[in-house]
């Protein structure tokens, strides 16, 4: 009986334990990946659901450029920016009055 609720818990723990893995979203041409993302949950802004990703940057050398989160291409909260892989900046994006601002269309 034992045995059986130990092997039922590590495949319950084991199958929860799940690895979130970036996806890339382009490359250079010498294929080297120049944005990946991690998609995460959607978010509801005034009213409207928009998808959120958080970003890493990279150049062709495959150092970090930056690193945020993005609402629909729009950088929003902290993102850190590096020189030789090391943070020189960090910017705070915030959500300005919507009567400023279309989320839904590129700049």
């Amino acid at each position: 009986m034992n045995r059986i609720l130990v092997l039922i818990i590590s495949i319950i723990f084991f199958n929860s334990c799940k690895e979130n893995t970036f996806s890339v979203e382009s490359r250079f041409e010498n294929g080297n990946s120049e944005i990946i993302y991690l998609s995460l949950s959607d978010t509801t802004i005034y009213g409207k659901t928009y998808s959120k990703k958080f970003k890493i940057k990279f150049n062709e050398k495959k150092d970090t450029l930056r690193k945020g989160v993005y609402i629909n291409k729009m950088a929003i909260g902290e993102h850190l920016f590096y020189e030789n892989n090391k943070t020189i900046c960090k910017r705070n994006y915030i959500i300005p009055n919507p009567f400023f601002i279309d989320i839904d269309k590129k700049k």
